[in-house]
């Protein structure tokens, strides 16, 4: 048998554990590595846990430099397993069986009922869960790519041919928004058209996605391992430092349960294995051969242009014949909407899409981009500022923009809540993100969370998540015994729902946001905060006080009962430790994917996780946002968004305008803003056809019948 792994530089301590396993349980197989990496590392080369180590273009991948120059890493390494074991099945015509394996993964015994698959069927794939699968594993594929066996047959041949023609030409990230997870779920076409065997055995890929189904992990004896059972064979260490620990508290309690033990010894052999000193080497195919870094705008554009590809045979040579003008850096118009339905940034106590837009203006900048900011004077930014005139209104930012905005602008990203600058239809590129539930004519709409696409969108145009930077958060595991709300004071909001809880648990609740709302404040808030001595009510809050608040409550309320677009409270509250109770609302289930247990269906949900659900420890929740909602990666996926849009790519079709208070068939409702009053002309034409207007009066009573029903 070969057992085969693909490594690139960073995870090549994780490839000699793996390789160290196998020679331990499989001696008599023969372990080869493929190097995704320009050259050989000294450690690599001097290893002698590897029987063969080859490097990535040597595995015989057509037009292999293009392949490889429009792919980032992640895509790259998931589009080659296929041409890595085609290549093994040339290169090794005496050996029958073959077996590949993520570098992150681990052996832990003889993987004998593999080798009976392998007699019996030419392919042998391993389910991420056993017993039952949700919505996300259509989305992610239901099969674990990190372990593939193969049976040498025309029918694991014809297999790889299928697979590997479509990994080469949808195997890229921007493929998720057509509900393609880079190379996985193909697989789960293939028992239909192939002779696959599913190999349904809990001691494979046990891994932290399924410990809520083989959280039974009992350590009989240094390095072996039952699950619910039966032996151990194969672990996979995803995100062994992040997610891993985290399901790990959140399914398994027993701090004595094997799989502890487990990932303390995995962690102490990647260190062995030169992780630390590994784990931050940068990719050399990110590099042009003269040491500039390649962005992603070089890549989609040599991808999209034909012309290029043939100019120049291998584009790594030379970065004076990048793809980009200039020297490699974008310039970018951010627009942020004017006074007084905008703050100036860096925002104080309040402004949710001014922090958002001011951490992207500034990791833009951080990265060598030449951006310019229009936002409200009295805005600091490291950008070039350009401040509107005072009491300019918002309707006549678009015609201002395009006057005042330096020449040869690569892209324009508009954040204005009617999009202004994108309504236009300007000659240079333009994309909108609609941090409100706005569904704006514009050519390139992209939306805070899946749900506001979904909802807001109709499913036409892109989502990029908010981000923080972690940084500057403070993180505590230090807890207060108290319960904290932040945000606006309105009804949408959920504070009522919030005094409810703090009614009825008896706990203390410490309220922090602006009134936006004074005869709700006055009328029903003040005198239920006066009534209980155990609520306070400290105002709108910032800075120094604010992270205090946030690092020392036990439990942040995010009892939200609109469509809320994002929640940027919620990832706020993690990264300083702060676990989340929040209404199943807008995008609160995407926010907190990862902790399932949080998400409450009502009121009384909520009232009995305050008094008796244990809660994720700090680090798990602050190691969270740090995978998955920061700065950083935000700012990666806009530059992907403005890469495939200069690069020329087709946008989304553009949404008619509604007339008369109608809508286009099938189209889905325009949810507005908490406050947004409907527009004069479609009251009025409710009037005309005889449609009911609700009074406010009315609006107000529903709203409290539904809050009681909520409770």
């Amino acid at each position: 048998m070969i057992i085969c792994t693909m490594a690139t530089g960073s995870h090549l301590a994780r490839a000699k554990v793996l390789a160290k396993s196998v020679k331990k349980h499989h001696p008599d197989a023969l372990m080869v590595l493929c190097y995704l990496e320009k050259k050989w590392h000294r450690e690599v080369s001097s290893s002698k846990l590897f029987d063969r180590k080859m490097l990535v273009r040597d595995i015989e991948v057509p037009n292999f430099h293009k392949f490889i120059f429009t792919r980032r890493v992640n895509e790259a390494s998931y589009a080659l397993k296929g041409h890595f074991l085609r290549y093994l099945m040339k290169a090794y015509p005496s050996e029958t069986n073959f077996l590949f394996l993520d570098a992150d993964t681990k052996l832990f015994g003889r993987m004998e009922e593999l080798e009976q698959a392998l007699r019996e069927h030419p392919i042998v794939l391993t389910p991420h869960l056993l017993q039952d699968a949700d919505l996300t594993y259509l989305q992610h594929g239901l099969y674990n790519v990190g372990f593939l066996g193969l049976r040498r047959s025309e029918e694991s041949e014809r297999f790889l041919r299928w697979w590997t023609d479509r990994t080469d030409r949808y195997c890229y990230a921007n493929q998720y928004a057509n509900g393609l997870f880079y190379e996985q779920n193909w697989l789960n076409l293939a028992p239909a058209y192939f002779d696959v065997q599913t190999l349904d055995h809990p001691g494979y890929n046990l891994a932290y996605w399924n410990l809520h189904e083989r959280g039974q992990v009992e350590r009989l004896a240094p390095g072996r391992y039952l699950v619910n059972g039966v032996p151990l064979r194969l672990a996979h260490f995803s995100h062994v430092e992040g997610d891993m620990l985290s399901s790990m508290n959140a399914h398994i309690g027993d701090k004595k349960n094997g799989l502890y033990v487990m990932r303390s010894i995995y962690l102490r052999e990647l260190y062995l294995a030169g992780h630390q000193r590994l784990r931050r080497m940068p990719w050399s195919y990110n590099y042009f051969e003269d040491g500039k870094p390649i962005s992603q705008v070089d890549r989609s554009a040599f991808e999209a242009q034909p012309e290029l590809q043939l100019k120049y045979g291998n584009p790594y040579q030379d970065s004076s014949k990048r793809i980009e003008r200039g020297n490699g850096k974008l310039r970018i118009v951010q627009v942020l909407s004017n006074f007084p339905n905008a703050l100036p940034v860096p925002p104080t106590n309040q402004g949710g899409t001014e922090k958002i837009v001011y951490e992207l203006t500034e990791e833009l900048v951080r990265r060598g981009h030449e951006v310019y900011l229009y936002a409200s004077r009295g805005s600091k930014t490291a950008a070039a500022l350009m401040p509107y005139p005072k009491g300019m209104p918002e309707n006549r930012i678009g015609s201002y923009v395009v006057s005042t905005m330096p020449k040869n602008v690569d892209i324009i990203h508009d954040h204005s809540f009617k999009s202004s600058v994108g309504r236009r239809f300007l000659k240079t590129p333009t994309v909108c993100t609609h941090h409100l539930p706005h569904r704006n004519p514009v050519k390139h709409s992209v939306y805070v969370s899946k749900r506001a696409l979904q909802i807001t969108g109709d499913n036409r145009g892109l989502y990029v998540y908010n981000g923080i930077n972690p940084d500057e958060y403070q993180f505590s595991e230090e807890k207060r015994g108290y319960m904290l709300f932040i945000g606006r004071l309105l009804w949408e909001k959920g504070i009522l729902h919030a005094l409810d809880v703090a009614e009825r648990t008896g706990k203390r609740l410490i309220i922090a946001g602006p009134v936006k709302d004074q005869k709700l404040f006055d009328k029903v808030i003040a005198p239920r905060i006066r009534a209980n001595p155990r609520i306070e009510y400290v105002g709108a809050v910032g800075g120094q006080r604010k992270q205090d608040l946030l690092k020392f409550a036990n439990v942040l309320l995010f009892p939200t009962i609109w469509e809320e677009p994002f929640g940027l409270v919620m990832i706020e509250a993690m990264a300083c430790g702060t676990p989340v109770l929040a209404l199943d609302n807008g995008a609160v289930p995407e926010v907190l994917a990862g902790f399932p247990n949080l998400i409450c269906r009502n009121v009384n949900e909520m009232v009995q996780k305050v008094l008796h659900e244990p809660m994720p420890s700090p680090a798990a929740l602050r190691n969270y946002v740090i995978e998955r909602f920061t700065t950083k990666k935000m700012a990666d996926r806009y530059l992907e968004v403005y890469s495939e849009i200069i690069a020329g790519r087709p946008g989304q079709k553009v949404p008619k305008l509604l007339k008369r208070g109608k809508r286009p068939a099938g189209a889905a409702r325009i949810r507005r803003a908490p406050g947004e009053r409907r527009p004069v002309k479609a009251r009025a034409a409710r009037k005309r056809q005889g449609k009911p207007v609700v009074k406010k009066r009315a609006a107000a009573t529903q709203r409290r019948k539904a809050t009681r029903r909520a409770g």
